[in-house]
C-alpha cells in the first residue's frame, strides 16, 4: 500500500512539474533553460520517490531542471509561510486543505 501512495503521489508531482514548466511564472535564465522549485515535506522515502519522478521529467523536458527544497514535516508550515511572505514562493509546493483558508484570509 505504501509503494502505491508513493507512486501516485510522484505521479501527482510530476503533473505539477508539467504544468509548471509550461507557465510563464517559472524562472528563466539567459540561456533560455528554465528552473522549476519544488517543495515538499518528507523523510527519506519521500524524497527517493519525488527525486526519481523528477529524474523522469527532465530527462523529457529539455532545458528544463527541478530544484527540491525538502524540509521536515515539522518545519514545513513555518518555512512555506516565510517564502510565501518573502515572494519566494516555490512553483510548485504541498498545501493540505486545511491551511487554504489561511493563505486566503491573508492575502498570501
Amino acid at each position: 500500500m505504501r509503494k502505491v501512495k508513493i507512486l501516485l503521489t510522484s505521479m501527482l508531482i510530476f503533473s505539477m512539474l508539467l504544468l509548471g514548466a509550461c507557465s510563464s511564472g517559472s524562472s528563466g535564465e539567459a540561456d533560455g533553460k528554465k528552473e522549476i522549485t519544488f517543495m515538499f515535506r518528507g523523510g527519506p522515502d519521500e524524497k527517493t520517490a519525488y527525486t526519481e519522478a523528477i529524474k523522469k521529467f527532465e530527462e523529457s523536458h529539455e532545458g528544463v531542471s527541478v530544484k527540491i527544497i525538502n524540509t521536515d514535516a515539522d518545519q514545513y508550515a513555518t518555512k512555506l509561510s516565510a517564502a510565501v511572505s518573502g515572494g519566494n514562493v516555490p512553483d510548485v509546493f504541498y498545501l493540505d486543505s486545511g491551511s487554504i483558508a489561511n493563505y486566503v484570509d491573508n492575502g498570501d
